[in-house]
């Protein structure tokens, strides 16, 4: 089959030929559909990635994909089940950019029928921070929440989920200008400069900071508030009783099911910009993630 890996000494991805995994007790073997290229996939071959994440050797790359059901040591997933799923395990021999990917089933949620899968394969690793996330936020109590890089993949799902369950009083998100359509149909209210919320001394109650902006947010935390960083490997210090965390994503298929289940109605919405041919424009997709100011997702497909 084909893959595409990470070799030393090289940062850009490679395309290569290896043997199709099979599905080992508690594994699932899913013939990808799709795969979403993000970031920290253009990140991690480089020689700072690799120092970060403490890497070596040749490694697979991607972290979440779609697609189907071809082996199965699981009731829950029959032959044919479409399915999303994240592979959170960097530096593991194959991950999501291949034809075939076998993870446990713990790894694995249902997919509805009708959302196609480069839609879905956007969701695990994204949509799966966010909520986790706002879950380390603590109780909403009606408190106001600012989210930073709210025009990106995670602060765009983090609206959404924040919004819905109705828990949080004001969701404010940090963004662009050109972002406040995008903004404002997610239910929040668009913010584009902190200088500009706490201007008048008033101060949200939460910071969900996906654009890791820490001393610019921090100030805009009531005393006593939270912090959540997205980069566990960078910890942030908080000052006035503030709670600061970082979300280290996990596999979580109750909550993923039930994300697949609202982009299937449209409470999330899911944001492809392109979809590329794996085996053919590959590079192009990882030099579009890296492209500062991108609005939406770069997915493979794969034949």
């Amino acid at each position: 089959m084909k893959a595409i890996v990470s070799i030393p000494n090289t940062p850009e991805p490679q395309l290569v030929d290896r043997d199709t995994p099979r599905a080992n007790d508690g594994e699932i073997l899913v013939r990808v559909a799709a795969s979403t290229v993000n970031p920290v996939d253009a990140m991690s071959p480089s020689a700072d990635g690799r120092v970060a994440f403490g890497l070596d050797g040749e490694f697979g790359l991607g972290w979440e994909f779609s697609g189907e059901v071809v082996e199965s040591t699981r009731q829950a997933f029959s032959i044919g089940s479409k399915v999303i799923g994240l592979t959170p395990n960097i530096g593991i021999p194959l991950s999501a950019h291949a034809q075939y990917v076998s993870v446990n089933a713990d790894q694995l949620a249902l997919l509805p029928d009708s959302l196609p899968f480069e839609d879905a394969a956007t969701i695990p690793l994204n949509g799966l921070t966010a909520f986790q996330s706002l879950e380390l936020l603590g109780e909403p109590a009606g408190r106001d929440l600012l989210i930073t890089g709210a025009a990106g993949a995670v602060g765009g799902y983090a609206m959404e989920l924040a919004k819905d369950s109705g828990r949080w009083g004001q969701v404010y998100g940090l963004a662009r200008e050109d972002d406040r359509t995008f903004v404002e149909e997610r239910g929040a209210r668009l913010v584009t400069s902190v200088e500009n919320l706490v201007g008048g001394g008033f101060r949200v109650g939460a910071v969900l900071d996906a654009a890791t902006i820490p001393d610019t947010v921090l100030p805009a935390i009531a005393d006593g508030g939270n912090y959540v960083g997205v980069l566990p490997a960078f910890p942030v210090e908080a000052p006035r009783g503030i709670t600061s965390r970082s979300v280290l994503v996990h596999p979580d298929p109750a909550t993923l099911e039930r994300l697949a289940n609202h982009a299937h109605t449209g409470t999330l919405v899911p944001r492809v910009e392109r979809v590329y041919d794996a085996e053919t424009q590959y590079a192009e997709a990882w030099k579009r993630v890296t492209t500062p100011g991108v609005r939406g997702r770069q997915v493979l497909v794969w034949n």
